[in-house]
């Protein structure tokens, strides 16, 4: 059966005469009988109601002690035996044995449980291994989990109903937050600025109301924020409008409800939008499926195919190929006229990439990517008089492969950053890779790489760092490579990959004396 509590007035230290009668691997917490409806006087404060002592349920209120004394509320939700949290709690305490668990993770699961009953999880579209004894970072949407600990909730309509529960802020360690086209309602509690290291949090296409919490500007580290289609209104706080790294702000500013002096996109109040189609974007990558909406260029064609040689064979002739896709969005470019050679051939080579990297799914965040705007103010873009010198998109939810295109994006030679890690990128990695000759630190460690580790990798005499552990590579790592570690040849001071030879899962054979320096 399915049945997870059984509530009963059981207590064996009952000496009433309505007391239950129930073995002890049956009810899942005995109660106090306390008379015929609840009226005889007696406290029903819940830690003296439990009797853990008969069924093993939370010695001494220990984890009951523990989540009061991080609620926000005094623990006052936990009082009441119908609250969400009270619901919480008996599942939590009735599923899984927590000695010797860390804090971190009991809170963790007992503020995703809350979410689940919170927002009507029975009646989510998606809600696989949720309130099971799994490791809850193999329930539906608990995403980018470290040692147990997760960073990311992806619940995107999910056909979530409620109000966002206050213990959702116990989650310390989130960095994502998407809600994005739910039936969420009542205010965004102000609460959430307690999440300190949050980045994204996409609440777009909802019912919230009420004003923006100026506790918004508390999070220093949010780059995208989305509050349009919802029922929200007043001023966008200043203090979020100053946040630094704030990159994407949406609101319904088209009208008088929403006042907001820095959102990058508005929108009409009362008015649903997609969200996975942005209704203001004015560049959208081409369908190569009706080519009389995008123009082929004959010119722009033959100069890329010119500076493609070598790169692949047969170059635009595959109509579904990523350069393919991104020549056309290249030719249909307002503003292609305005572009010398160089930035054409630089704009190709990372649109390419940006394709072949989101085959299925978007990055979390690809601001200014596809659109006219300088490429030096696309997301993950640092430039340096115009040339680009970082490129850096860590754990930004890119998949696919890389293109050997992508080298045309470091065209000009300044590129020293190159950080690709903590995402999902597979295939083989192109020698390709080798063109960006400048760079210092090449980080792909976390991702899904394949195959040998390439030779070519030796051009980059200027290497400091080279991470490409935890990664499916496998055989010897190239004596090429190893050589930059000689002093005479080049400057590689850091060099690691899945070289453990104790470690079964490992493929590539490093020696961790004269080459690698950390094996993992």
């Amino acid at each position: 059966g399915q049945l997870h509590f059984l509530w009963a007035d059981c207590s064996t230290s009952s000496t009433s005469n309505f007391r239950v009668s129930c073995p002890e691997h049956c009810c899942t917490i005995c109660f106090e009988p306390v008379g015929f409806g609840h009226d005889s006087g007696v406290s029903t404060e819940i830690t003296s109601q439990l009797t853990h002592d008969t069924h093993g349920v939370d010695p001494n209120g220990v984890i009951l002690s523990k989540l009061k004394a991080e609620a926000t509320d005094d623990g006052e939700a936990l009082n009441d035996l119908d609250s969400f949290q009270y619901k919480s709690y008996v599942w939590l305490v009735t599923h899984s044995s927590y000695e010797g668990v860390p804090d971190l993770i009991v809170s963790q699961k007992f503020a995703l449980a809350t979410l689940y009953f919170a927002l009507a999880g029975a009646g989510w579209d998606q809600n696989t291994g949720w309130l099971t004894d799994d490791d809850a970072c193999s329930w539906f949407g608990v995403e980018d989990c470290h040692s147990g600990i997760s960073s990311s909730l992806n619940l995107s309509e999910n056909n979530l109903v409620g109000e966002i529960p206050l213990e959702l802020m116990n989650m310390r360690t989130l960095k994502s937050i998407n809600f994005a086209g739910n039936s969420l309602y009542g205010v965004i509690p102000p609460e959430i600025g307690k999440l300190n290291l949050l980045e994204i949090f996409l609440l777009d296409n909802n019912v919230l109301s009420g004003p923006f919490p100026n506790e918004l500007g508390n999070i220093s580290t949010l780059k995208q924020l989305t509050l349009n289609s919802n029922e929200l209104k007043g001023t966008v706080p200043a203090d979020v409008c100053s946040l630094p790294g704030l990159v994407e702000l949406w609101a319904d500013c088209l009208g008088p409800e929403v006042t907001c002096e820095c959102c990058t996109k508005c929108f009409k109040y009362g008015e649903v939008h997609s969200i996975i189609e942005d209704p203001s974007d004015t560049n959208p990558l081409p369908d190569t499926n009706e080519p009389s909406n995008n123009e082929e260029n004959p010119e722009l064609k033959s100069m890329l195919i010119t500076h493609m040689t070598g790169l692949e064979e047969n170059p635009l002739s595959d109509t579904e190929s990523p350069s393919y896709r991104a020549y056309l969005w290249l030719a249909n470019s307002s503003n292609l006229n305005e572009l010398d050679d160089f930035r054409k051939l630089r704009r190709f080579g990372l649109m390419s990439f940006y394709i072949a990297t989101s085959p299925e799914f978007s990055w979390k965040i690809d601001s200014g990517w596809k659109t006219y705007d300088d490429e030096c103010t696309w997301y993950g873009m640092t430039c340096d008089n115009n040339a680009v010198v970082e490129i850096s998109l860590p754990s930004n939810r890119l998949s696919g492969t890389i293109p050997p295109e992508f080298a045309l994006g470091g065209l000009g030679g300044k590129v020293t950053v190159l950080d690709l890690s903590e995402n999902s990128i597979g295939g083989n990695l192109p020698s390709e890779i080798s063109d960006f000759h400048n760079l210092s630190v090449l980080d792909l460690k976390n991702n899904a790489f394949t195959g040998v580790i390439p030779a070519e990798l030796k051009h980059l005499t200027k290497l400091i760092s080279l991470r490409l552990h935890s990664n499916k590579f496998e055989g010897a790592m190239p004596a090429e490579v190893c050589s930059l570690r000689d002093p005479t040849a080049g400057t590689l001071a850091e060099l690691s990959a899945d070289c453990d030879p104790d470690d079964p899962f490992d493929q590539v054979t490093c020696d961790a004396e004269t080459c690698c320096t950390v094996c993992y």
